[in-house]
């Protein structure tokens, strides 16, 4: 069974952060194809969403956070997502670059 992918308003804002930075520093054409391969990796969540190992020490009691990794070698990104099995939804909570800290969750939403 398919799940619902949903994305937090802080992760589009991630998404439109790091593409900025991309254009930036390289070009309109290398941020549109970074921003459409994490898309493309955020939506793949719906069919498998258990392949991807629980974030350490950010999960709390019923909320199962879990993190992707998108990308290669020093351009890769961890998305930051939500699993709810029993509602079928993937919610994507954040995305940092995999140097940078994870982010602080304190209590997960509730997204039904």
């Amino acid at each position: 069974m398919a799940f619902r992918v949903e994305i937090a308003e802080e992760a589009y804002a991630d998404l439109d952060a790091i593409a900025e930075y991309i254009q930036q520093r390289g070009s309109p054409e290398s941020a549109n194809r970074w921003f459409d391969a994490t898309l493309r990796d955020i939506h793949s969540l719906a069919e498998t969403p258990t392949r991807c190992p629980v974030a350490p020490g950010m999960s709390v009691p019923g909320y199962e956070v879990r993190i992707l990794l998108s990308g290669r070698r020093n351009r890769m990104y961890k998305i930051y997502f939500l699993l709810r099995h029993d509602v079928q939804v993937v919610y994507v909570l954040h995305i940092r670059h995999w140097a940078r800290q994870g982010p602080e969750i304190d209590t997960p939403p509730n997204p039904i």
